[in-house]
């Protein structure tokens, strides 16, 4: 179960969460989470792991949903997760079966989330100067786009743009494939190339 570590005078305690639980898989968030995974550009962002969730939320993104099967690994999962409950995001616990049903991988690290979609804009991708802008053109495969986001983001980029026909750099899988590269740069999109 979910813990959440105080600080008392005496010394540490713990207090378990109780989390309401889903257990089937005709719940709307798990149909939610299904709908996300075609990523569209009104779907939320599919975050699959604790690494895109702490991500998502440093960058300030607004998490609306967390479904979770196992306690945090580290003090910084565990610190995400208490500010979005502490921030009224509906965070329930499942099953191994559910977070399979949930998660658009074979093996779950143990949560799932979904998150608003931030806007693209180029105009934002440029405000920057010196601008140094990484720019992939019909770039199809999202892991490929989510390896050249987490590049840019090495080399110094302030910003990415999809352009062309190239694959959405917020899908779930160029997110998992950026490592969280994708919030941390001014994102754009454009049908030019």
């Amino acid at each position: 179960m979910l813990r959440r570590e105080h600080r008392a005078p005496r010394g540490p305690t713990t207090v378990t969460l109780a989390l309401p639980s889903i257990t089937s898989r005709r719940h709307p968030l798990v149909q939610a989470c299904r709908d996300a995974r075609g990523g569209g550009p009104d779907e939320p962002l599919l975050l699959d792991g604790w690494h895109l969730l702490v991500d998502a939320v440093a960058a300030g993104l607004a998490v609306d949903a967390v479904a979770v099967n196992v306690d945090p690994p580290g003090e910084a999962e565990a610190r995400a997760l208490d500010g979005l409950i502490d921030g009224g995001a509906h965070v329930v616990h499942v099953t191994d079966d559910i977070l399979q049903a949930i998660s658009p991988v074979r093996t779950s690290s143990g949560v799932v989330a979904l998150a608003r979609r931030p806007v693209l804009a180029l105009d934002a991708v440029f405000a920057p100067a010196p601008a140094l802008v990484v720019v992939a053109v019909d770039v199809q495969d999202p892991g490929n786009v989510g390896a050249l986001v987490r590049t840019a983001e090495a080399a110094g980029a302030t910003g990415f743009v999809a352009a062309g026909v190239s694959a959405d750099p917020l899908g779930w899988k160029a997110l998992r494939a950026s490592m969280g590269s994708a919030f941390r740069l001014a994102m754009g999109r454009t049908a030019d190339t």
